[in-house]
């Protein structure tokens, strides 16, 4: 027999040494890190490698930058129009990070991704800690890992635009929420940090944080209604205040410099054309967002499918397991992902980066469902059925990422060609095609070994396989694939012609340059927005009065870019060779240099021509 006082000693909790503290505050700062870094790694490409793309995120960067030329930080701008669609927060982020990152060049497209880079590495962070929580530290670790490697949350990390950073507003928001609802932390903290949340997601895309958390709280709200203390935090009036501090100077002040349009456009004009009809053609069916699920969760949509069986078993047993605790959580996540998902599918604009805010919940729901697995002796139906989903969207995008499908879409662009043969087309492209296949193949091997490891009941293991297939997959794409495709690049087709008559904007070692930020730059039949922030914020789109008048051109030398597809090319021409005929103007043109416009699916074919005021010189 033992004493009393040995049995206090043995059931007494072990005393924690310094360097077991130690260990143990580097092992969860190990995981911080490792959170942080999934979306950081796998975005790095995009950010550094690929072109400012069309259309949106050109818009953005453009505006950003006119920002700092200007020093106007009040009116939004793109060339001379006012661009009154979203508030200014994002352009104030991409200004900063431009300022700080890239001094005196404006022109770098990776700067002005920066936030969004950080944003949604950040957010993956806040998603593991939300995680902890509400559920247990090993779900919210998978539940991070999963959402931070996500196809969509990874792509957006890498455009220049709103969504990487109102995911970030949207998921500290909703954190802060979560640790009211159980009782963690302090109260009134958490509260601010809400309110704080609410105004960085104001100021980045106005809404759509409000509505997310608003639609939260009332299904909370009427789902537990014998528990609703925890919500009177948020009537802390430090927050509302600090809300309307951010936001009524600046709401004033911009209204103010925009004479008032500013509300009638961003509200009036771009939030109504949305909830009203297909903004700007982006339209789909209901469950469009669900449709997309398999391809933008990859690779969650392993664990998504089985945990949907998980959860309705959870909530059909409630009151008869202990693990309450859970229970809890998951109410809390499904009142994050539902509502706002069913708010998306019912709008009648649809783009797949719309339901990203909710991505979060989703990937802490998969995490719980991992847990769940894990403890069961054999992997089930579901998730083999999770499992082919997830080999099928891996494969497509794997195929879709292929030098044979980007060799058929390759022809098939070729054939849209009115002024040249696809022959001659396809000889300019085929350089520009090839793929280096090494992560497309080491992806491959990570999704054998994520098979493999469920047949041996190692889901952890799978898990990490999945993830690994995600940034190879992703890697694949953004550093070999995209990059290589140059023939659906129109702004780098651009360049090119223009550099054939010496006018390349980027070649420093050119004996003529473009002049006062694109001034002296015409463009006929091509109006795309990387246009103007790859050649400069004062090009000019179809400004046919320029030739037709036959006056002399506004710079020596001027430049003309013409798409010979493009209805407006003819007249253009036209008036080139009246110029030239004239005996005013020395007129150099380039050959055709081809490209895809592919945010319209149409086919581009520039050339371009170099106007001297003086006679031509034979010697060139």
């Amino acid at each position: 027999m033992t004493s009393g006082k040995e049995e206090t000693a043995r059931f007494a909790p072990a005393q924690v040494t310094p360097r077991g503290e130690d260990k143990a505050r580097l092992s969860r700062m190990t995981v911080w890190l490792a959170v942080f870094a999934i979306t950081l790694i796998a975005a790095a490409p995009g950010v550094f490698k690929l072109p400012a793309l069309d259309r949106d995120e050109s818009r953005f960067a453009q505006a950003s930058r006119q920002m700092l030329e200007s020093g106007n930080y009040l009116n939004i701008r793109f060339q001379q129009e006012d661009r009154n669609k979203k508030p200014a927060g994002i352009y104030w982020l991409q200004a900063t990070a431009t300022s700080v990152l890239s001094p005196g060049e404006t022109d770098q497209i990776w700067s002005y991704r920066i936030p969004s880079w950080i944003a949604v590495s950040l957010a993956s962070l806040v998603t593991y800690w939300c995680g902890t929580i509400l559920l247990s530290r090993s779900a919210a670790l998978t539940g991070a890992a999963l959402f931070g490697s996500s196809i969509l949350a990874t792509t957006e990390a890498h455009i220049a635009k709103t969504d990487g950073v109102l995911v970030l507003a949207t998921t500290l928001a909703m954190t802060a929420l979560a640790a009211l609802y159980r009782q963690q932390g302090h109260p009134k903290r958490m509260a601010l940090l809400f309110w704080v949340a609410m105004g960085l997601g104001v100021l980045v895309k106005g809404p759509v944080t409000p509505l997310m958390a608003g639609l939260s709280l009332a299904v909370m709200y009427f789902m537990d209604r014998k528990h609703r203390s925890w919500m009177r935090p948020l009537r802390y009036w430090a927050g509302p205040l600090f809300l309307a501090t951010l936001l009524i100077p600046w709401l004033i002040a911009v209204q103010h410099a925009t004479q008032g349009s500013f509300l009638q456009d961003s509200v009036g004009g771009d939030l109504f054309s949305k909830m009203s009809g297909e903004s700007e053609g982006h339209g789909g069916i209901p469950g469009f967002h669900l449709l997309n699920l398999p391809i933008m969760f990859f690779p969650a949509t392993l664990l998504l499918i089985p945990s949907i069986p998980l959860l309705v078993r959870n909530f059909r047993n409630a009151g008869t397991t202990p693990n309450e605790t859970d229970l809890q959580g998951l109410i809390f996540l499904l009142a994050w992902a539902i509502p706002i998902w069913v708010v998306f599918e019912l709008l009648p604009t649809k783009l797949a980066h719309y339901v990203l805010p909710a991505y979060p919940a989703l990937g802490l729901i998969c995490g719980w469902g991992a847990d769940q697995l894990a403890a069961k002796p054999k992997p089930g139906p579901w998730l083999w059925t999770g499992a082919a989903v997830f080999v099928i969207a891996a494969l497509a995008i794997l195929a879709a990422t292929s030098t044979p499908a980007a060799e058929w879409l390759m022809v098939d662009a070729a054939n849209d060609f009115k002024t040249a043969t696809s022959q001659s087309v396809i000889s300019s492209w085929v350089p520009d095609t090839h793929t280096p296949a090494f992560l497309l193949w080491f992806g491959l091997a990570c999704l054998i070994a994520t098979l493999a490891a469920i047949g041996l009941k190692r889901l952890k293991w799978a898990i990490t396989f999945a993830i690994a297939t995600s940034l190879s997959i992703g890697w694949h794409v953004r550093f070999e694939f995209l990059p290589a495709q140059a023939w659906l690049q129109s702004s780098r087709a651009a360049q090119e012609a223009l550099a054939s008559v010496c006018a390349s904007p980027v070649a420093d070692d050119k004996p003529c340059l473009l002049q006062d930020k694109g001034s002296n730059l015409q463009i006929f039949g091509l109006s795309e927005p990387s246009l103007v922030f790859t050649l400069g914020t004062n090009i000019h789109f179809d400004p046919m009065k320029a030739l037709d008048t036959g006056q002399a051109a506004p710079a020596d030398p001027s430049y003309v870019l013409v798409n010979l597809e493009s209805s407006s090319a003819a007249p253009a021409i036209s008036a080139l060779e009246q110029a030239a005929r004239s005996g005013k103007f020395c007129v150099r043109e380039s050959a055709p240099v081809y490209a895809e416009n592919y945010s319209k699916g149409s086919p581009v074919a520039l050339v371009a021509f170099r106007l001297d005021r003086s006679a031509c010189d034979p010697g060139g």
